[in-house]
């Protein structure tokens, strides 16, 4: 839990792609980049989030720190909306990567749909995990 931390701590720190010499972030030309604007403010963030039935798509959190929003986040929604919240954070994550070190831009449903998979592949591996194996 101590790393989680760090890493969230981190996550107020402007970041900027060691190749970009500009001082705005290349997805949404925003000032600076930071990992609560990268996964939840960002417009191309927002247009993933705007595809989420329910309850995370109408949230509109104001809070700056990764880490309290992730708090925030954990203490208002159930355990299915937090795993969706969660494999979408990193989707929006990996997509960005794939923006900055290969300059391909995914779109939002993409984006979407490859956190849906992943979560449902985690949940496919997990009953698996729960049957008997055979004798």
């Amino acid at each position: 839990m101590a790393s989680l931390c760090e890493c969230i701590t981190y996550s107020a720190m402007p970041f900027t792609p060691p190749h970009y010499s500009g001082f705005s972030v290349p997805v949404c030309q925003f000032d600076s980049e930071t990992v609560t604007h990268a996964l939840w403010a960002c417009p191309h963030a927002r247009n993933v989030w705007a595809l989420i039935p329910g309850r995370i798509q109408k949230l509109h959190v104001e809070i700056g720190d990764f880490f309290l929003l992730t708090q925030d986040l954990t203490q208002s929604l159930n355990r299915q909306e937090l795993e969706v919240w969660a494999v979408t954070c990193w989707s929006i994550w990996n997509a960005r990567n794939k923006f900055f070190h290969e300059a391909v831009m995914n779109h939002p449903s993409l984006i979407f749909d490859n956190a849906i998979r992943l979560l449902q592949d985690f949940h496919r591996v997990l009953a698996a995990q729960r049957l008997p194996s055979p004798s």
